[in-house]
């Protein structure tokens, strides 16, 4: 892991004053999470958030990420666009190194949570793992569904899937 890293020190973060980051997946970053996700291509990965402390030493990061990326279709192996984007609500909870239990209270509108175990955040891996969550893994393009109707129209039953036809268990 690691092809989108954009490490962010909590230290330097006072309650109240939050700081805001914009992320870019560059070219090469892109090609990596692509060959990481199995997609064809990642042409745009970017992420605007806001990096907060809470009094209670939690770290709040919010914000919203934008992909467009290209994928193979399932039905027509074409390669189609597809654009996705998403809030980031995610909340770190600082955890002791001796690893006892940590009783910390969260509202349901706080959105995810993860550990903090030391210092850094890694915002660009935060957004990479937001992005490949919201990948189809079974993604049919627009021309999906005309391909099918021209099959299932086809009248000599020459279609990809006439044969099956004939293979149905009575």
């Amino acid at each position: 892991m690691g092809e989108f890293r954009r490490p962010f020190d909590t230290f330097r973060l006072m309650p109240g004053k939050p700081v805001q980051e914009r992320l870019a997946a560059d070219a090469a970053e892109r090609a990596a999470l692509a060959a990481r996700f199995g997609l064809s291509a990642i042409e745009v990965l970017r992420a605007d958030v806001t990096v907060d402390r809470r009094r209670d030493g939690a770290v709040r990061v919010r914000g919203h990420w934008t992909a467009r990326y290209t994928q193979l279709c399932v039905v027509t192996l074409e390669p189609f666009e597809l654009a996705r984007d998403d809030a980031i609500d995610t909340l770190f909870l600082d955890m002791p190194a001796d690893g006892d239990g940590v009783e910390a209270i969260v509202a349901p509108d706080e959105g995810d949570v993860e550990p903090l175990t030391g210092r850094m955040v890694d915002l660009g891996e935060l957004v990479a793992q937001m992005f490949g969550v919201q990948i189809d893994p079974y993604p049919r393009s627009p021309a999906a569904g005309e391909a099918q109707e021209a099959d299932a129209g086809d009248a000599s039953g020459a279609g990809p899937f006439a044969q099956l036809k004939d293979l149905v268990i009575r």
